[in-house]
């Protein structure tokens, strides 16, 4: 889940140092430089792995015996001569949790390396986007080895999870080595396959905007990040453009403001503008494909004017470290979801579930409305999914969503480092199944070949933003379904039902 507050919240961040059996430390002062002792290294894995313990609560869901773990791992983080090296077996065990909204922040890592390449993650496959000489890497090839190792088995590696360069894809040709790599690949538009030596590059904060800097032209590779025109100031602003026939289409890269300066209520007035079109619209598709959430309650403000009335979606509970009983209620301070507690008796170690009651909001938009999503799709983005699939007027197209929503509180560990930890598990009404681990399956699966995805990316570079649109078979797909919901009355089926709101 997004950015958001719950009231009644117990005080999570408190924690204290840990005695492990020698002299305590404070392990507010205590900073990951120089070399660690072996005290160091117990007390903050111990803090580490009780943290988790405490309010992680998807162990069972996700298969996990987090006791084995730590015998699996302590000793490995107390032989580490470092802390980047301790750091580098502590994300190893969180790794294993498969949770994007569990990792460290702040914690020194070893120097990273990738070649000099920028690649996307796209039907499973590594595509280039960027070569620095596409005579022996061409633009569009998909990688498939790295070093003679499968890009699957490359991606299994928690060592290099935490995404110095945006995307699955640049992760998989990660290396702790400044040797140059050796690339395997093939082109799906000939079926040829090659390889090539590439040389690498040290991965550091200068160091990635130099990379994203030489090869900006390749950056927004995603469907909807060249369509239509910006509606406000900065890299992450909504896009609208109409595609005929009166039918909006808005594109929202990120539940985040349009500049990284802004505060939430840029965000939020982005999709006041967005309502204000829709309401002068016939139809509506957004795409939201490669959004990879943050702040969720400016879209639930959007979903609500598509309710009829109070729409249960999804049903929550905690970790009774976290609340003794469950909230009554979860807000922002300007908007608030009521939890209804299940009749069940609540779970050990858990509060009882709570059924979402989300109220709907005027003026009523009475248009049909498709939303396009894909495995980019996680946090605040999944929530805005289930929120818009609540509303009859909606339909989902594309490919199912990155199953991935915890709603996230981050724990201080030692000075300068934190650990960020899922501390929810929401269900969706309608299936009875969580969205960690599952995602949100679209009403209408589109499935693109690999040659289509490659083609598709490499158009999106061409400076033809209409043409690229013209070949989106969702967006197609999407399109013609809201056309066909106006052409057949649909539109009036909801304005008489609005007339009773």
């Amino acid at each position: 889940m997004g950015t958001g507050h719950v009231t009644d919240r117990a005080n999570a961040n408190a924690t204290s140092p840990v005695n492990s059996g020698n002299v305590p430390i404070n392990l507010a002062s205590l900073s990951p430089t120089g070399i660690p002792t072996t005290t160091d290294k117990k007390q903050v894995f111990t803090e580490i792995w009780n943290l988790f313990n405490e309010n992680y609560p998807n162990f069972e869901m996700k298969g996990v015996d987090w006791s084995t773990e730590r015998i699996k791992y302590e000793s490995k983080a107390i032989d580490a001569g470092t802390w980047p090296q301790f750091f580098s077996v502590v994300n190893t065990m969180i790794h294993d949790l498969d949770d994007s909204h569990c990792y460290l922040i702040g914690a020194p890592s070893p120097t990273t390396y990738t070649p000099l390449i920028l690649t996307a993650w796209c039907n499973g496959q590594v595509v280039v986007m960027w070569s620095y000489d596409s005579s022996k890497v061409p633009v569009g090839s998909v990688v498939t080895s790295v070093d003679g190792a499968a890009v699957s088995t490359r991606l299994s590696r928690p060592d290099f999870s935490s995404g110095y360069i945006e995307g699955a894809g640049q992760e998989a040709l990660m290396t702790d080595s400044n040797h140059p790599e050796q690339l395997s690949f093939r082109l799906p538009s000939s079926h040829q396959t090659r390889t090539a030596t590439v040389p690498v590059y040290p991965l550091n904060g200068s160091a990635v905007a130099g990379l994203k800097h030489i090869a900006k032209s390749a950056w927004a590779v995603r469907p909807g990040a060249t369509y239509g025109d910006p509606i406000a100031k900065g890299d992450l602003s909504f896009r609208v453009a109409y595609l005929g026939n009166d039918i909006l289409y808005v594109y929202i890269p990120a539940m985040e403001p349009p500049d990284n300066t802004q505060g939430g209520e840029a965000l939020a007035s982005e999709f006041q503008h967005v309502l204000q079109l829709a309401l002068h619209s016939k139809g509506m598709v957004i795409d939201i494909r490669g959004n990879s959430g943050g702040d969720m309650w400016p879209a639930l403000w959007f979903a609500r004017h598509l309710y009829s009335g109070i729409e249960r979606p999804t049903e929550v509970r905690f970790r009774t470290s976290e609340y003794v009983q469950l909230p009554s209620q979860l807000t922002d301070g300007t908007q608030r979801i009521a939890l209804k507690a299940s009749e069940t008796q609540a779970s050990a170690g858990f509060t009882k579930w709570g059924v979402t009651q989300i109220s709907p909001l005027a003026p009523k938009l009475n248009i049909p409305v498709a939303l396009l999503t894909d495995g980019w799709n996680v946090s605040a983005a999944e929530n805005f999914t289930v929120f818009m699939k609540s509303a009859s007027n909606v339909s989902t197209f594309g490919s199912v969503t990155g199953g991935s929503d915890g709603s996230p509180q981050t724990f201080p560990v030692m000075k300068g480092v934190e650990v960020s930890i899922s501390t929810w598990q929401e269900r969706v009404m309608a299936t009875g199944l969580p969205i960690e681990g599952f995602g949100l399956h679209p009403d209408h699966p589109i499935y693109m070949s690999d040659a289509q995805v490659t083609e598709e990316m490499i158009r999106s570079q061409q400076g033809n933003p209409r043409q690229t649109m013209d070949h989106d078979s969702v967006l197609q797909a999407a399109q013609a379904w809201v056309e066909q919901q106006v052409k057949n009355g649909r539109i009036e089926e909801m304005r008489a039902s609005a007339s009773e709101f």
